[in-house]
């Protein structure tokens, strides 16, 4: 998977648990589990998943990383 790009992160919650076969291993997830929009297994099985809904909102971090201009 290509390096994610600076910027929001786009995260998706799994509507039930399940069991598959990816890349040749056998994966778990639970229901509630949160997975990148963009991930391979999201993919494979757009059906299983939908927008996740944040109770409480993000933060933004307060210091500059290193290497970024604030």
């Amino acid at each position: 998977m290509a390096a994610r790009k600076p910027g929001r992160l786009s995260l998706l919650r799994a509507r039930s648990g399940f069991i598959g076969n990816f890349d040749g291993q056998t994966i778990e997830l639970h229901e509630g589990d949160l997975v990148e929009s963009d991930h391979p297994i999201v993919a494979k099985w757009p059906e299983l998943f939908e927008p996740a809904r944040l109770r409480y909102p993000v933060v933004e971090q307060a210091t500059a990383a290193p290497g970024e201009k604030r």
